[in-house]
């Protein structure tokens, strides 16, 4: 009989687990690990550290993220590999750990802000984001994993483990560690997101500028299945001038929704200035289709992103709350 989780294949009973990894604590910029360019059964070891993996996969990049010896990649059996998964949200390869009851992830210089992850888990646990070493200090975040990994419909015939969850936190102050509590041998994750409460939303590199979902709104309530649209003020400031923003290059939410609106038509363009916080500083007013944003129930923020006409990468994030069934 099939291990009811990953593998397909006859080695030890496998699990899934993803980690996220972060720049440090100075940086506010979010960082997306999704275990591409690691061999199926592959110990992650230093890979995200600038080294390599068990296999010798690498060197990977130099994020100075550290795993143990028990948190291992895998591929989809679809793709190659003996993952007794499906619907991954990226590529083909996430990470899982091979006993229990914690691994931890060590993160050199720290992350701020926000922790994130997709998951699909056969097993209840918890992920506990910690500010010190090794799972050491105080609890700074806890998110918990449900058990859900095939109550979304037929699975993959070749992938059991089908559903996966998106989940994640805010937290004050500089996280250093994480450790997965629970989740070894029955829980999978993909695309952990370091400096962001929504996972996969990797903007390194990018300047941090100010939005505001919903102008006057202090709630930012967001009905996913609404056939609307979601307002996205872009803020200017004294280092800011939001005329600079390539609106061609707008995107918006898990999905990049593009603007509802042609902003390339100058007249429909002007119509989009406001200072909606009344800080004498003009702000730029976009709006993307609920729908397309691919915003779903539980997501705790929405990011929007860009380039300014000089080539800057630009991103921004708000919290939002989903409403609705």
């Amino acid at each position: 009989m099939k291990h009811p989780m990953f593998a397909l294949a006859a080695a030890a009973a496998l699990l899934v687990g993803l980690i996220v990894g972060g720049r440090g604590a100075q940086a506010s910029t979010a960082l997306v690990l999704d275990f591409e360019g690691l061999g199926n059964l592959e110990r992650i070891l230093d890979f995200y550290d600038g080294g390599f993996g068990g296999f010798g996969s690498g060197p990977g990049p130099a994020y100075g993220i550290s795993f143990g010896p028990d948190a291992l990649a895998l591929i989809d059996a679809d793709a190659g590999g003996s993952g007794n998964f499906a619907n991954e949200p990226s590529a083909n390869t996430i990470a899982f750990f091979l006993t229990g009851p914690g691994v931890v992830m060590n993160v050199t210089n720290g992350f701020t802000t926000g922790f994130s992850f997709y998951y699909t888990s056969a097993r209840v646990g918890t992920v506990t984001v910690y500010d010190g070493p090794n799972g050491t200090g105080n609890v700074l975040a806890a998110v918990p994993v449900e058990k859900q990994y095939n109550t979304c419909g037929a699975p993959d015939p070749t992938g059991a483990f089908s559903c996966w969850t998106p989940v994640g936190v805010t937290f004050a102050g500089t996280a250093f560690s994480v450790n997965f509590g629970g989740v070894w041998n029955q829980t999978g994750f993909d695309d952990i997101t370091l400096g962001s409460a929504t996972p996969g939303a990797e903007v390194l590199g990018a300047e941090e500028i100010g939005i505001d979902i919903k102008p006057g709104s202090d709630r930012n309530s967001i009905n996913p299945n609404s056939k609307g649209v979601i307002p996205v003020a872009i803020l200017g400031s004294s280092s800011f001038d939001v005329t600079t923003v390539d609106v061609t290059t707008l995107t918006f939410g898990p999905d990049g929704a593009t603007p509802a609106h042609d902003l390339t038509d100058p007249i429909v363009y002007a119509d989009h200035f406001q200072d909606v916080n009344s800080d004498g500083f003009m702000d730029l007013v976009t709006h993307y289709r609920t729908k397309v944003t691919g915003i779903a129930k539980g997501d705790p923020e929405a990011c929007l992103a860009g380039v300014t006409t000089g080539g800057s990468a630009i991103y921004g994030c708000d919290a939002i709350k989903t409403v609705g069934k």
